[in-house]
């Protein structure tokens, strides 16, 4: 129920995935915590790339999920634009 706004993109995708029965690949979801705190989500279809994260996320912390997020993207052969 925390940062409400954020996490229902990811569930809205994945719900809309579920109901319409999309088979449709490939899909990607993979996530990053500490204890059970989420620290990164990440979730890519034909059509979404989603990054997440929680609000107030010390800079270390954030800047080793970015890190992690690249080396998955450029794994995966995909763009990230950063925004300013």
């Amino acid at each position: 129920m925390e940062q409400e706004a954020v996490n229902n993109l990811p569930l809205g995708v994945l719900s809309r995935l579920v109901l319409e029965k999309k088979a449709e690949g490939p899909y990607f979801l993979a996530s990053v915590g500490e204890g059970d705190k989420p620290l990164l989500v990440m979730m890519k279809t034909q059509s979404h790339l989603i990054l997440g994260v929680p609000e107030g996320m010390p800079a270390g912390k954030l800047e080793a999920c970015c890190a992690a997020a690249q080396s998955i993207c450029t794994a995966e052969r995909m763009y990230i634009s950063q925004a300013s």
